[in-house]
């Protein structure tokens, strides 16, 4: 079994335990959820759970297994589920050695655990006594960090609870903006970028799924975009491609859409595809038909859902005026929307958000001030949110 150890030598356990001492007092602030209801497991001294067990919802896209594990690769795709056990364990593994799991109690303050590419067991959560506590365990890595999967949760002392989830659905498409990468805390401590800095609970995207009560699922892949990459390849899968699959690889299952009906779809992309650095900017002729079609799609394969195009945080005006990525790229939306020609598209204008010295990528800070821009969009915009 293994204890995630902290640079002042505590390990995960015991920072857990510190924490969650409060966690009852904390709970009281948290919204309450809609009326969907979960059915918890029966009771008993050790159990163990699997992901795919009733009573643990799945969130993002997850391929279950034959054995009851689930397999992930975009950020944000984990497990949520309610318990009052006094001691919780992981057994999960990643194909890669970058991959982090996040982990909250009671939406307070995110822990992670780095993954071996061994199956290991890592204990995740301890208390005194079965106080009942919401636990998210959620990937917050990318695909091409490593694939992850969780195999079985270990309960001490306590079981399975009803838990209470949100009805409405959220899908978001986008590059790494959308999935979270330098949106972590350890940005602001660490100069040396890795995988540490993406996190998923602090994108744009999720966020603004607790503020509008909504599940959320993150479809994204880094440096990808409509027609092509950051480095301007264009046979490498981009948004209408990952956008079929399980997860952001060649050989990944397909996606059975009918599994996530949403009700806001959010298409976050064009940075890479407008990046300076490879070039003239897309033509009109190149890049309004596809995402036409790529609309298209989404309208037909979520029936009930309104889509938001945006045109993102990180492209502008001003790094070079020659060729004025954000007003193209806004001219193209539009026109992608006048074409559609459906009432349930809509375009949004984000603000400018350029992270800082470090990287730019948004901070966490800033993917906060993105959602609640996104948020009152889509209340002003969009009926029923």
């Amino acid at each position: 079994m293994k204890k995630f150890t902290f640079r002042n030598g505590t390990t995960y356990a015991a920072q857990i335990l510190n924490y969650c001492l409060t966690c009852s007092l904390m709970a009281i602030t948290i919204p309450a959820l809609s009326d969907t209801m979960i059915n918890p497991s029966s009771s008993g001294t050790v159990k163990t759970i699997f992901p795919s067990s009733e009573g643990v919802l799945t969130i993002g896209r997850v391929q279950s297994q034959t054995d009851g594990a689930v397999t992930f690769g975009y950020p944000g795709a984990g497990v949520i589920f309610k318990t009052n056990s006094k001691q919780v364990f992981v057994h999960a593994q990643s194909s890669g050695d970058s991959s982090f799991l996040g982990i909250r109690i009671d939406k307070g303050k995110t822990h992670k655990i780095k993954l071996d590419t061994k199956l290991n067991k890592y204990l995740i959560f301890e208390q005194l006594d079965n106080t009942p506590h919401n636990i998210e365990i959620i990937h917050h890595s990318e695909t091409w960090h490593g694939l992850v999967t969780l195999k079985a949760f270990v309960l001490y002392q306590g079981a399975l609870l009803t838990q209470v989830v949100p009805k409405k659905r959220i899908l978001v498409i986008g590059d790494s903006v959308t999935c979270g990468e330098g949106a972590d805390i350890i940005r602001d401590q660490e100069d040396n970028k890795n995988t540490s800095w993406w996190n998923a609970f602090n994108s744009y995207g999720w966020r603004t799924a607790e503020a509008l009560n909504a599940q959320v699922q993150l479809v994204c892949h880094g440096g990808r975009g409509l027609i092509r990459s950051w480095n301007g390849k264009t046979d490498e899968q981009n948004a209408p491609d990952y956008y079929q699959l399980t997860y952001g690889l060649p050989d990944a299952p397909k996606w059975n859409q009918a599994q996530y009906s949403a009700d806001l779809i959010v298409v976050s992309i064009g940075t890479n595809d407008f990046s300076l650095g490879i070039g003239p900017l897309p033509t009109e002729q190149a890049y309004v038909p596809p995402y036409v079609a790529f609309t298209q799609t989404l309208l037909s394969d979520h029936p009930g859902a309104h889509i938001v195009l945006t045109d993102g945080a990180i492209v502008n005006d001003f790094d070079d005026p020659a060729r004025p990525q954000r007003s193209v790229l806004r001219n193209y939306l539009n026109k992608t929307k006048t074409q559609v020609g459906s009432n349930r598209v809509h375009v949004f204008h984000a603000g400018h958000f350029p992270g800082d010295s470090k990287d730019a990528h948004p901070t966490g800070p800033q993917h906060q001030l993105m959602s609640e821009e996104l948020v009152a969009f889509v209340r002003k915009n969009i009926a029923g949110w």
